[in-house]
């Protein structure tokens, strides 16, 4: 299958980061930058259709005092809001499984920005995609059933049919090194031996462990004529 779209399904920012980076990202996607903690996370906002992670009064506004990147721009902010969500995170300020950690979704355009990224995660049924989810083994261990389950939702709930997923499992290690573990028709799995100290949640600080994950990417029949940003907004249902 040649496909036209890459789409990001976490767990972290370093999909998106990576996408785009290396210039196969063409619009933002709901899960780019997002941190879901774990498969289990994920699937629930797949099957739920994203109504508990978008409904407001989940939304936790949290000031985080800390350096971060505005995601688009790469702009240094030395505080910003992000928000948690409480259906997910029952103490809102313990924010491990489910975060938006550049936005804050109280505020009318972030939240108007979300909704628009489910409008276009629902347009993917009329494309061919290459969806691609990358987990850490020490804190997000999925399990094939937690694989299956995201392949089922994508089907059932979503109506996507025409895609694939590549599940990149991340490791530690002293070399940077990559390896198919297991194939099928509809997802891959890959493992991603990082080096100790690369694992930031956004781009891999060892550049090696980049180029690494991206020629998982390449491995994919990636089409040159990707859907753009104006057509997957504009697309009539």
């Amino acid at each position: 299958m040649k496909f036209n779209t890459i789409q990001s399904l976490g767990s972290r920012c370093q999909n998106s980061e990576v996408l785009k980076h290396y210039g196969y990202r063409e619009f933002s996607g709901f899960f780019d930058f997002m941190n879901t903690r774990t498969i289990k996370v994920i699937n629930h906002i797949l099957i739920d259709d994203f109504n508990e992670i978008l409904k407001p009064e989940n939304n936790h506004s949290l000031i985080c005092n800390q350096l971060t990147i505005e995601p688009e721009t790469g702009k240094p902010l030395p505080t910003s809001i992000r928000t948690s969500n409480s259906y997910y995170d029952k103490d809102p300020t313990d924010v491990h499984n489910a975060i938006f950690p550049h936005h804050d979704l109280n505020s009318i355009n972030d939240l108007n920005h979300f909704i628009k990224c489910k409008e276009r995660f629902k347009n993917l049924k009329n494309h061919k995609v290459l969806f691609n989810y990358t987990f850490n083994t020490w804190e997000n261990n999925a399990s094939q059933e937690d694989m299956e389950l995201m392949v089922k939702s994508l089907i059932d709930i979503h109506n996507i049919l025409d895609f694939k997923i590549c599940f990149i499992r991340l490791y530690r290690g002293e070399k940077s090194e990559i390896m198919m573990s297991s194939q099928n028709e509809l997802y891959d799995v890959w493992n991603l031996i990082i080096q100790p100290h690369s694992f930031t949640g956004g781009l891999f600080s060892v550049n090696e462990d980049n180029e690494n994950y991206i020629k998982i990417i390449k491995h994919y029949d990636i089409d040159n004529n990707r859907i753009t940003k104006e057509q997957i907004d504009n697309y009539e249902l």
